[in-house]
């Protein structure tokens, strides 16, 4: 800490609550919670405390960009994205940094030494004192215009709402690590919750979108000429390869929770199961919990030349649903049925589906006979991606 540290007053999370109500902050709670999913109402709870990782100068500053974000209209689940990429880059600290002397002189929680990024969200400033074109380095250490610049970056993002977080702060920041974003949504929706005085940010409508109300309002999605089609539009963010001396046995796309999951050809619902080291697939995992989480796993019949071999039996897997799967073992599924949701459940470092093919000639999956899905889908006429 420095000598600038020292004028600013420690605040409790009561304080911070002051402060919000001091600078004009409105609960948009329009009278009642938000509904959630297939419209049960959350049930009332008392607010919970803010996690004891955050002292009470990193909560004021979580406190200022809701105050930010209030004042420009930008709905909750924005704050949550910009208190998440602060977590990430700063650690919620309005850093100076030692390569940029101008920003020594302006009111700091520390000094980093990245490039020459500077504030809560390590924005680069304008030449001549970085390279970048965030703003002038006065505005950048000003954490109210440093997350006013966010915001409206934020805004300018087609679609940002509907984005898994760590795809919405990338779209903004331009990191060179696109998926660090994601590990902070949970802390991020705790830390607003907690500064808002609610149980949940599901209660101000800050979370993730919802799931729908079963499928049969969910749009029909285009089966390619040969029967196939992707089972979410999304990148791939972590390919089929080893991994540590481990199979990681499927492409992981990143796909943004409760997007639905569909069935990539016809066929029949062989397995519906949770598997997770902790018992439940009800809630998010973790990169310390093992399993799949909630999964689904398809047999599809067919005849088909692929590398040099007759194929005639074909198992998709598809895992970490957010909750129980839409469809039962033994139901037959159209191409394009949805299965479920994507979540996070079993062995998971955020949102995403886990997409697995096994050319099993009527075998079980397992990793002996699973393929690189990438190419698979490409060969069916139904390439992954977006």
């Amino acid at each position: 800490m420095n000598r600038h540290v020292g004028l600013i007053m420690t605040v409790t999370a009561g304080a911070i609550l002051l402060l919000l109500c001091s600078i004009g902050f409105v609960l948009p709670m329009l009278g009642s919670p938000a509904l959630a999913a297939c419209g049960s109402a959350p049930q009332p709870a008392a607010p919970g405390a803010p996690d004891k990782r955050w002292s009470p100068l990193q909560q004021q500053r979580a406190a200022t960009i809701i105050g930010a974000g209030q004042r420009t209209h930008v709905p909750p689940r924005g704050w949550v994205i910009a208190i998440a990429t602060a977590m990430q880059e700063s650690s919620l600290r309005n850093l100076a940094n030692t390569g940029v002397p101008a920003s020594m002189a302006y009111p700091h929680d520390g000094a980093g030494h990245d490039h020459d990024s500077l504030g809560l969200f390590q924005q680069r400033p304008n030449p001549p004192a970085g390279k970048g074109s965030w703003g002038t380095v006065a505005e950048l250490m000003n954490p109210d215009i440093a997350t006013e610049k966010f915001y409206n970056a934020l805004a300018k993002i087609q679609g940002w709402q509907q984005m898994r977080l760590t795809d919405a702060a990338q779209a903004v920041q331009h990191s060179a690590y696109p998926q660090a974003y994601q590990k902070w949504e949970q802390p991020a929706e705790a830390l607003v919750a907690a500064l808002a005085g609610v149980t949940s940010v599901e209660q101000i409508a800050g979370g993730a979108p919802p799931a729908p109300c079963g499928t049969d309002t969910i749009p029909a999605v285009a089966v390619g000429p040969q029967g196939w089609t992707q089972p979410v539009h999304a990148a791939i963010v972590s390919p089929y390869g080893q991994r540590a001396g481990r199979l990681h046995a499927g492409d992981d796309l990143g796909a943004a929770r409760n997007t639905p999951i569909h069935v990539a050809a016809a066929g029949t619902v062989i397995k519906v199961r949770c598997d997770s080291g902790i018992g439940t697939c009800d809630r998010d995992g973790g990169t310390n919990v093992s399993g799949c989480g909630w999964y689904v796993e398809v047999r599809h019949t067919l005849h088909l030349w692929y590398q040099g071999h007759m194929i005639t039996d074909v198992i998709t897997r598809y895992c970490h649903m957010g909750r129980r799967p839409s469809v039962t073992v033994g139901q037959t599924v159209a191409a394009g049925t949805v299965l479920g949701f994507v979540g996070s459940s079993g062995h998971s470092s955020g949102p995403h589906l886990h997409f697995e093919v096994h050319l099993t000639n009527g075998e079980p999956a397992d990793n002996v006979n699973s393929t690189d899905p990438a190419p698979w889908m490409a060969a069916v006429g139904a390439p992954l991606g977006r």
